[in-house]
């Protein structure tokens, strides 16, 4: 049985409050575990839209109810006043927030993660210190943000967008997108090997099926404690592709 359609709703804080959309299974009940999905960035987010939409409904058609959200300064979710402001700090409470309002709305004990491109390292940075987090699943995950920015850069440099103005200390625009120079410092000293992850957590890294070598992350992960590993799911180009 088809899950009916999802529901609106806002969450998190009175000073930011963020918008989701719960995707509920067709039967209630007792709900153990509920799923939060984190977008990528950008145009890249445009590009998923549909495919996150689905693969929320899809998990609901499983019986396990998903939850889809705006980051602050994006979608439907409150502005940020500061456009120089590091919007990073708050779009990982924002998952936090999100992990939170999907317990309360579905009484669920146990959470997953998954994460697509820079939703990824946000949804592993958010899984930090948090022992509700059963799991997460990283799609074509960005690893290293100094490496993520130059791909931006590059991506801006080849469209019509004109180049970020002086006066914005080091932001990157990238299709029509600004990441802000305070964003962008931050994201280049982050590495998601690196973070704090509780042993024995469990980790699936979904591999770009547009690429022909493996990285090496699944490997780095488990060597770091993780019960990670790597896996192959078709149709990421698709996914990427210009809407």
């Amino acid at each position: 049985m088809s899950p009916g359609p999802s529901q609106p709703l806002y969450f998190g804080p009175d000073a930011g409050r963020l918008f989701g959309r719960l995707h509920r299974p067709a039967t209630p009940g007792s709900q153990t575990l509920a799923l939060v999905l984190c977008n990528p960035f950008g145009f890249e987010e445009v590009c998923a839209h549909r495919a996150m939409r689905d693969m929320a409904q899809a998990v609901a058609t499983a019986g396990i109810a998903a939850l889809r959200f705006d980051y602050p300064d994006t979608g439907h979710s409150s502005d940020v006043d500061d456009e120089q402001a590091d919007r990073w700090p708050l779009w990982v409470d924002s998952v936090r927030h999100a992990i939170d309002a999907v317990r309360q709305a579905t009484g669920a004990t146990r959470v997953a993660l998954l994460g697509v491109r820079l939703g990824a390292l946000l949804a592993a940075a958010a899984a930090q210190d948090r022992d509700d987090v059963d799991g997460l699943v990283l799609v074509a995950p960005v690893v290293r943000g100094r490496a993520y920015l130059r791909e931006l850069a590059l991506l801006g440099a080849s469209g019509d967008a004109a180049a970020p103005a002086a006066d914005k200390a080091g932001s990157i625009e990238s299709a029509g997108f600004e990441l802000s120079g305070a964003t962008c410092r931050t994201l280049t000293g982050l590495d998601l090997r690196a973070l704090r992850l509780r042993a024995g957590l469990r980790v699936s890294v979904v591999e770009r099926d547009d690429l022909p070598d493996p990285s090496e992350l699944a490997a780095a992960l488990s060597r770091a404690g993780l019960d990670a590993r790597s896996e192959r799911w078709p149709g990421f180009a698709s996914m990427a592709a210009d809407p």
